[in-house]
Protein backbone atom coordinates (compact mmCIF):
# COMPACT_ATOMS: atom_id res chain seq x y z
CA UNK A 1 0.00 0.00 0.00
CA UNK A 2 1.73 3.09 -1.06
CA UNK A 3 2.50 5.50 1.52
CA UNK A 4 -0.45 8.58 0.19
CA UNK A 5 -2.98 5.90 0.35
CA UNK A 6 -2.34 4.43 4.05
CA UNK A 7 -2.11 7.97 5.12
CA UNK A 8 -5.64 9.43 3.25
CA UNK A 9 -7.58 5.76 3.16
CA UNK A 10 -7.11 2.93 6.15
CA UNK A 11 -8.12 3.43 9.51
CA UNK A 12 -5.28 0.75 11.02
CA UNK A 13 -2.38 1.20 12.24
CA UNK A 14 -0.21 4.68 13.56
CA UNK A 15 1.20 7.48 12.84
CA UNK A 16 3.70 10.26 14.12
CA UNK A 17 3.12 13.53 15.00
CA UNK A 18 5.07 14.91 12.66
CA UNK A 19 2.86 13.03 10.16
CA UNK A 20 -0.18 14.53 11.58
CA UNK A 21 1.20 17.59 11.41
CA UNK A 22 2.28 17.41 7.39
CA UNK A 23 -0.68 15.20 6.66
CA UNK A 24 -3.32 16.92 8.23
CA UNK A 25 -2.99 20.45 9.75
CA UNK A 26 -0.92 21.64 6.78
CA UNK A 27 -3.36 20.61 4.14
CA UNK A 28 -6.26 22.46 6.30
CA UNK A 29 -4.22 25.41 6.68
CA UNK A 30 -3.47 25.91 3.17
CA UNK A 31 -7.57 25.39 2.15
CA UNK A 32 -8.02 27.90 4.69
CA UNK A 33 -5.40 29.73 2.75
CA UNK A 34 -7.09 29.13 -0.44
CA UNK A 35 -10.66 30.23 0.76
CA UNK A 36 -9.38 33.17 2.26
CA UNK A 37 -7.82 34.17 -1.03
CA UNK A 38 -9.89 33.15 -3.73
CA UNK A 39 -13.46 33.90 -3.67
CA UNK A 40 -14.61 31.02 -5.83
CA UNK A 41 -14.23 29.06 -2.56
CA UNK A 42 -16.17 31.43 -0.72
CA UNK A 43 -18.86 29.63 0.19
CA UNK A 44 -19.79 27.84 -2.50
CA UNK A 45 -20.32 24.70 -4.34
CA UNK A 46 -16.95 23.90 -4.68
CA UNK A 47 -15.97 24.73 -0.61
CA UNK A 48 -18.45 21.94 -0.23
CA UNK A 49 -16.93 19.77 -2.65
CA UNK A 50 -13.23 20.16 -1.29
CA UNK A 51 -14.56 19.82 1.94
CA UNK A 52 -16.53 16.50 1.32
CA UNK A 53 -13.31 15.27 -0.66
CA UNK A 54 -10.81 16.13 2.82
CA UNK A 55 -13.09 14.55 5.30
CA UNK A 56 -12.27 10.83 4.81
CA UNK A 57 -8.48 11.24 4.46
CA UNK A 58 -9.03 14.06 8.01
CA UNK A 59 -11.01 11.45 9.70
CA UNK A 60 -8.27 8.87 8.50
CA UNK A 61 -5.00 10.20 9.66
CA UNK A 62 -6.85 11.73 13.19
CA UNK A 63 -7.39 8.13 13.71
CA UNK A 64 -4.22 6.74 12.99
CA UNK A 65 -3.20 9.22 15.65
CA UNK A 66 -5.32 8.59 18.83
CA UNK A 67 -4.23 4.54 17.62
CA UNK A 68 -0.20 6.14 18.31
CA UNK A 69 -1.48 7.05 21.76
CA UNK A 70 -3.53 4.11 22.29
CA UNK A 71 -6.64 5.43 22.31
CA UNK A 72 -9.66 3.80 20.07
CA UNK A 73 -9.97 5.74 16.83
CA UNK A 74 -13.87 6.48 18.23
CA UNK A 75 -12.32 9.48 19.58
CA UNK A 76 -12.36 11.15 16.40
CA UNK A 77 -15.83 11.98 17.55
CA UNK A 78 -14.36 14.54 20.10
CA UNK A 79 -14.15 17.04 17.21
CA UNK A 80 -18.00 16.92 17.19
CA UNK A 81 -17.71 19.40 20.68
CA UNK A 82 -17.29 22.89 19.20
CA UNK A 83 -14.19 24.42 20.35
CA UNK A 84 -13.01 22.27 23.68
CA UNK A 85 -13.76 19.06 21.40
CA UNK A 86 -11.15 20.67 18.38
CA UNK A 87 -8.86 22.41 20.91
CA UNK A 88 -8.58 18.66 22.39
CA UNK A 89 -8.08 16.84 19.55
CA UNK A 90 -5.47 19.19 18.32
CA UNK A 91 -3.46 19.11 21.43
CA UNK A 92 -3.42 15.69 22.27
CA UNK A 93 -2.97 14.23 18.38
CA UNK A 94 -0.45 17.08 17.30
CA UNK A 95 1.81 17.05 20.83
CA UNK A 96 0.79 14.46 22.70
CA UNK A 97 3.92 11.38 22.55
CA UNK A 98 2.71 8.40 21.46
CA UNK A 99 2.69 4.97 23.00
CA UNK A 100 6.40 3.72 23.07
CA UNK A 101 6.53 0.37 21.65
CA UNK A 102 4.03 -1.83 20.62
CA UNK A 103 -0.01 -1.43 21.42
CA UNK A 104 -2.80 -3.00 20.33
CA UNK A 105 -2.85 -1.26 17.56
CA UNK A 106 0.76 -1.68 15.98
CA UNK A 107 4.69 -1.45 16.38
CA UNK A 108 5.84 2.29 17.11
CA UNK A 109 6.10 4.31 13.80
CA UNK A 110 9.62 5.29 14.50
CA UNK A 111 10.21 1.96 14.14
CA UNK A 112 9.49 1.65 10.91
CA UNK A 113 6.21 0.23 11.10
CA UNK A 114 3.52 2.15 11.08
CA UNK A 115 1.40 0.17 8.61
CA UNK A 116 1.11 -2.81 11.00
Amino acid sequence: MGRLTFMYLSLGGRIRRRDYWRFFVLPVFVLALLRTYVSALQGGALETLLALILLWPAIAVQVKRWHDQDFSGWWVFVNLVPVIGWLMALVLNGFAAGTRGENRYGLEPSLGAERA
